[in-house]
């Protein structure tokens, strides 16, 4: 390789004069293949070893390694010396590791950042042609209408990343690109970068440099693991398109300084040698790569987490994480990290969890809704108490919050975007989009057929009442007039008048103002002053009253607040219930009289479950209607009690 040139003057350096063809690569005097050719020619000239199988290759529009003749496995197929390699490093004439090149952008060094500096580089030696140590190597990167990540889409084609995370990373990623670039052009000014120097860098050419970086670039790290760390590119070795499921070894020597590229498989005569980037899920190939594997088996879903700063300090402790859940995810700097959801038999394995349903979901996500939930309700989750099991209803809160979270996403993530692809970038957006849809859909179906699956839908009374001794379950809002006619039918009349009184108001939203009716009609029906006939609350085959007892150990009451309802409200009917001349009052009394207080105390206690547990589900029509858990009221432990364990199916 030549050392030095100037990209202002007219220098030719050996590297350039040694071949006439060199001279005309900016010109496209030279096909495909004979770049490909020329790239092999200088890599053993300049000391790189290209085993005599092997040969660069061109054909669908791209370079590609492939092999001449049968290639037996743990050959190594190619040697790049570090002294080869482009980077900033070469602009560093303090270092020894690799030739110095002279150029006004070493102005620059310790002003931007390393992996600017080497974008400009790029730049820079692309625009000098035949002068360039790298011209050969060069004249077979991919030019900016080649390029197919997301950094090069146009309206059209980020139609097909509609409902997912990309378009939003995209743009974020040019905003960032855009700043550099913007900073790296003042620093020029402030260097006295004459205009024509100046004049290379357009913010295209910038954006095509760091994305041949992102699509070809290695890290330092492995064969200088004394410095800090940078991107360089190993030409040749990086013309190897990625496989997950080659089978290859990196040989970093640091003492000769030199990369092998190894195969650990047979390849046959004929057949492209792959490279393997390692495990990455398609938002990583096509930000960094511009493609997509359809069928990716380790496609992953990027979430984005909330924060720590919603939480208590002392919530995050190792005795408060519930459900078996592997606890290093609180060391861990989790914000900083991506999380994924991930569905099926993943390569990376699902998330450890008791709880089937949650394996899907990071630790991190599971906990911060475990804790979400618990603060919604009255209980400290700091003392452990309620590990490793907390019960159906916070896992169904748990469940409500995941479901509630995905299904915006769902909604906006379609699987089938009804668009036709007509270009490669379309093309692997649509390979993406669908990857991404798929996982998110099975795991809204799986969370919903869960939620499905606890529905009550006995219609008769005594069904009910036996399936709720049993087994936990959802009900609405029918279920609990159902249950009130049976347990409380002197009471009923009056609840079906409040009832129809509501039904008839055009209420904005009539499901959730018929939930907290009834809620508190039924803590005022199983209140403990409360005296009749039958007892309910003695009865230990009830369901109203142990359900209410336990909704009383998740939620206190609150202090009586203001009057909140005039007297044509369903509230103030309810208030009937009090009146001692009622015809309801043998079943009330003697229930405090007119007692105001207590009803708006019931009221808000019940406004509050309300907003914390209700979950909207399709009920057996289709209609959207709010649902309610209810564990099981009797189960005693015989075969046939169902109780709780559908949290562990």
């Amino acid at each position: 390789m030549a050392s030095n040139h100037n990209p202002s003057s007219n220098a030719n350096l050996s590297a350039g004069e040694s071949d006439p063809v060199v001279a005309d690569l900016n010109r496209g005097a030279c096909t495909p293949h004979e770049h490909a050719a020329r790239l092999e020619q200088w890599f053993h000239d300049c000391g790189g070893e290209l085993h005599q199988h092997v040969q660069v290759a061109y054909d669908s529009n791209q370079y590609s390694l492939k092999a001449r003749a049968a290639i037996a496995s743990s050959t190594v197929i190619a040697k790049c010396p570090l002294r080869l390699t482009l980077s900033h490093l070469s602009l560093d004439h303090t270092q020894s590791l690799i030739e110095h090149v002279d150029s006004p952008l070493q102005r620059l060094l310790n002003k931007v950042p390393d992996v600017v500096l080497t974008y400009l580089f790029l730049i820079e030696q692309r625009s000098i042609g035949r002068a360039s140590p790298w011209a050969p190597y060069i004249a077979c990167l991919p030019t900016e209408k080649d390029l197919t990540t997301p950094l090069w889409f146009n309206e059209d084609d980020f139609s097909f990343l509609d409902g997912t995370n990309i378009r939003n990373a995209a743009g974020v990623r040019l905003a960032e690109l855009e700043t550099e670039f913007d900073k790296a052009r003042r620093w020029m000014k402030f260097c006295k970068f004459s205009d024509e120097d100046m004049n290379v860098y357009s913010f295209e050419s910038f954006k095509w440099a760091a994305t041949i970086m992102s699509s070809r670039a290695f890290s330092s790290k492995n064969i200088l693991p004394e410095r800090k760390a940078f991107t360089l590119l190993y030409p040749v070795i990086d013309i190897a398109n990625h496989s997950l499921h080659a089978h290859v070894g990196w040989d970093f020597n640091t003492s000769a300084k030199t990369f092998g590229f190894q195969l650990d498989e047979d390849v046959a005569l004929g057949e492209e040698i792959f490279n393997n980037y390692g495990p990455k899920g398609n938002d990583e190939l096509l930000m960094g790569y511009g493609f997509c594997l359809p069928d990716n088996e380790v496609e992953q879903y990027s979430i984005k987490l909330p924060s720590r700063i919603d939480f208590a300090k002392e919530q995050f402790d190792p005795k408060a994480v519930p459900f078996n859940m592997d606890v290093k995810f609180l060391t861990e700097d989790t914000l900083r990290e991506r999380q994924y959801l991930r569905f099926g038999n993943h390569p990376f394995k699902l998330y450890k969890n008791s709880i089937p349903v949650f394996c899907y979901f990071p630790e991190y996500t599971v906990f911060t809704m475990y804790l979400e939930t618990l603060n919604a309700m009255d209980i400290d989750s700091s003392d452990g108490s309620l590990v490793p099991d907390p019960g159906g209803r916070v896992v169904i809160g748990v469940l409500k919050r995941l479901f509630e979270a995905l299904k915006p996403t769902k909604e906006a993530l379609k699987l089938d975007s009804g668009l036709q692809a007509t270009n490669a970038k379309q093309r692997a957006a649509d390979i993406f989009r669908r990857g991404q849809a798929s996982i998110v859909h099975n795991i809204c179906s799986h969370l919903a057929s869960t939620l499905d699956g606890l529905k009550m839908t006995e219609s008769l009374q005594q069904d009910l009442c036996l399936a709720l001794q049993k087994r936990a379950g959802i009900v609405k809002t029918e279920h609990i007039i159902q249950l009130i006619e049976l347990e409380h039918p002197r009471a009923s009349s009056l609840v079906q008048e409040a009832v129809a009184q509501l039904r008839n108001s055009q209420e904005p939203n009539p499901d959730l103002r018929l939930w907290e009716l009834l809620l508190t009609t039924c803590y005022l029906l199983t209140h403990p002053n409360l005296h009749t006939t039958d007892a309910p609350q003695a009865t230990p085959r009830t369901i109203l009253h142990p359900w209410i007892r336990t909704l009383l150990t998740f939620y206190s009451l609150p202090a009586p607040p203001p009057p909140l309802f005039s007297p044509d409200t369903p509230e103030a009917t309810l208030s009937h219930l009090f009146a001692p001349d009622s015809a309801n009052a043998a079943e009330t009394a003697p229930l405090i009289p007119t007692d105001p207080p207590l009803l708006r105390t019931a009221i808000s206690w019940a406004q509050r479950i309300a907003a914390v547990e209700l979950i909207a589900l399709p009920d057996e029509t289709g209609t959207s209607r709010l649902w309610m858990y209810m564990e099981p009221s009797a189960a005693d432990g015989d075969e046939d009690d169902d109780g709780e364990k559908w949290m562990f199916r």
